[in-house]
């Protein structure tokens, strides 16, 4: 399985973009990390952070299915610009190794990192802004799988009802 713990602390790291309002509890968060069909899903954990530079709130959820694995976070608060930054500024890359795109999916944005050689890498969902800053995203780090399909189950989890919920 990856480590959530390095993800966490790195995230954690990098928080620095203060964002207003309050977050929900990591619980809350949690009942959006459902089950997906033929996959074994660990219980899902989280945090709440609190720093000079905000709050934050990290729900994670680990899933395995053979060789596939599927590592699930929401991220409310302080670290989701952080996470959202590779994909700020609108850059494409396109490798024979790997390739980092920006594209719109059921109208949301949505920021993927691939390496094709280890058919592994990132799907971020930017589920909300606030004063123009990422304040909320969906995090879907996959490995032994295409691109295309970690997407696919990365639209098994309810961004709508997500986004909404954080209003």
């Amino acid at each position: 399985m990856m480590k959530p713990l390095g993800f966490v602390i790195g995230v954690l790291l990098i928080a620095s973009v203060a964002m207003a309002g309050g977050v929900p509890s990591y619980q809350d968060l949690c009942k959006d990390l459902k089950d997906l069909p033929g996959w074994k899903a660990r219980q899902c954990t989280g945090m709440t952070v609190e720093t000079p530079q905000g709050k934050m709130t990290m729900a994670m959820r680990s899933y395995s299915r053979g060789q596939q694995e599927l590592q699930v976070s929401v991220v409310v608060g302080t670290s989701a610009a952080a996470n959202w930054a590779p994909f700020e500024s609108g850059v494409q890359v396109d490798t024979p190794e790997q390739f980092v795109k920006l594209t719109q999916v059921d109208g949301f944005p949505v920021g993927i990192s691939y390496s094709k050689d280890e058919m592994g890498g990132v799907i971020i969902v930017c589920l909300k802004k606030t004063a123009g800053q990422t304040s909320a995203v969906l995090t879907v780090s996959f490995k032994g799988m295409p691109w295309s399909q970690a997407l696919q189950w990365s639209k098994g989890f309810p961004w709508k009802s997500m986004a909404n919920r954080l209003k």
